[in-house]
């Protein structure tokens, strides 16, 4: 389960930047399996990463409701860099 907490503190912050690694490591490994499943189905890179997008958006809809505001933002930098193919 990948989790992200929000920063009060020193030892607070620690554990957010490591949160914050996990996720984006997990991120980066969902994209690539689902880019990979994609193309092996004949579909485009381009495909794969509105697809990707797309999922991304509807991750972060869904728990918008229960995410600190740091969390938010978070996850708008990522989703701008998603759809900046960053």
């Amino acid at each position: 389960m990948v989790k992200i907490g929000y920063a009060v503190g020193p030892e607070e912050t620690k554990q957010f930047i490591e949160n914050y690694r996990q996720f984006k490591k997990f991120l980066g490994e969902f994209f690539a399996n689902i880019t990979i499943k994609i193309k092996n189905k004949g579909g485009s890179l381009g495909d794969a990463t509105v697809i990707c997008y797309r999922i991304l958006c509807w991750i972060f809809n869904d728990l918008s409701e229960s995410l600190m505001e740091s969390e938010k933002e978070i996850i708008r930098i990522m989703l701008e860099k998603q759809k900046e193919g960053g």
